[in-house]
């Protein structure tokens, strides 16, 4: 909010590095516009802000096709729109997946994408780098119906 007004003093000393951190921290997520906050909290809690540095992207070429992924993923999830794409399973099946997606998750060096998965009919994890062909559909859906109701981060 425009007029938002933050009372530095109700934060402990740990509490605005830990904000800090956190806000560092998602500068490595290529798809959330954060690097004002940063700058102002950093400003704001008189600190330095460039002492980690954390990069979740690949070497090499990937990163444009990873932007694009995470864009069109963000904008379907925020907007609760179907997403389509084609899938490799670690085994090498191949299938076409339609899934309404309801949020990423970043464990162990790897992002996935949980959702509802119509060909399943239930809820599944997606490694991001095994799917192509993604495209967003214009078929809404709604995060209660899918019996998910939390919303994304």
């Amino acid at each position: 909010m425009d007029d938002f007004v933050l009372d530095k003093t109700v934060l402990t000393k740990g509490e605005k590095r830990e904000i800090l951190l956190g806000l560092q921290g998602l500068s490595a997520v290529p798809f959330l516009s954060k690097e004002t906050a940063l700058k102002k909290m950093a400003l704001l809690f008189d600190k330095r802000i460039n002492w980690i540095e954390v990069d979740f992207s690949r070497w090499g070429n990937a990163n444009r096709e990873d932007t694009t992924k995470f864009e069109i993923i963000k904008e379907a999830t925020f907007n609760e729109k179907s997403i389509q794409f084609q899938y490799v399973s670690s085994n090498g099946e191949l299938t076409e997946r339609k899934i309404d997606p309801l949020k990423l998750i970043y464990k162990r060096h790897d992002w996935y994408l949980y959702g509802f998965c119509h060909l399943r009919e239930d809820f599944r994890l997606f490694k991001i780098t095994r799917m192509t062909q993604l495209r967003a559909l214009s078929q809404a859906f709604l995060r209660e119906y899918r019996g998910f109701n939390v919303l994304p981060i």
